[in-house]
């Protein structure tokens, strides 16, 4: 799958293959094992590229809806029938058009944030647990897997995990640097599985405060509380 999404020279659309590359064991080499989890971890990653400005809003559009465009490609030539390279891709392998972000206001380019820097980070995760402190590594993980930024990440409350219709889970946020409040990001299973443990690990440490009352990551003040 990858070798296809990946011409040799460099385009918009070998952006998937590389968020295949990054974040699944086996590269993205078996069409039958991706899915929608794969795609949203794509198009999460684009938004943090552009949350950290290494890319623009502009480029992230771009890179969106040149790899639906890509995919719907791939299908329309009959790539993915019986004998084909992608025979058995899932249909859920797919950009819908609700993923395609809002045209940005502002269009200045940037520049793609390194592959080896992705994997460093995703490879090192374990050495955060060094200090016993899972919400650190929870937060730094919920960084990585949303493309939120950190006083938003730091912000979640409890039931910040939601679903949609289609029972795909999604992460309730507010946007306090747009203005837009309860913004509904789809996330991983994996992810809305560690926000899951987290909130079991809040409530168990803060059992009679008020579900309302408390951030899926408590203040190291709190954490340090009895």
């Amino acid at each position: 799958m990858t070798a296809i999404l990946a011409p040799a020279s460099k385009t918009d659309t070998d952006r998937l293959s590389k968020s295949l590359r990054v974040n699944r064991a086996d590269t993205g080499c078996d069409p039958h094992r991706l899915g929608r989890d794969d795609i949203v971890s794509f198009l999460n990653r684009l938004l943090f590229l552009q949350e950290t400005d290494e890319v623009s809003a502009l480029r992230r559009i771009v890179h969106v809806r040149d790899t639906r465009r890509l995919l719907n490609r791939m299908r329309s030539m009959g790539l993915t029938r019986p004998g084909e390279p992608l025979h058995g891709l899932p249909g859920d392998f797919s950009v819908r058009p609700e993923d395609i972000p809002d045209d940005p206001e502002d269009s200045e380019a940037g520049r793609d944030l390194p592959d080896e820097v992705m994997r460093q980070l995703c490879a090192n995760l374990e050495k955060l647990d060094a200090d016993n402190d899972p919400e650190i590594r929870t937060a730094v993980e919920l960084l990585i897997d949303t493309g939120r930024r950190p006083n938003e990440i730091g912000a979640l409350p409890l039931d910040c995990l939601d679903r949609d219709g289609d029972g795909k889970p999604v992460l309730v946020y507010d946007n306090h640097k747009e203005f837009r409040l309860c913004r509904r990001l789809p996330i991983a299973e994996p992810t809305a599985a560690l926000i899951t443990i987290q909130q079991q690990r809040t409530q168990a440490r803060f059992p009679d405060t008020p579900l309302k009352d408390l951030k899926l990551l408590p203040s190291s003040a709190q954490r340090g509380s009895p």
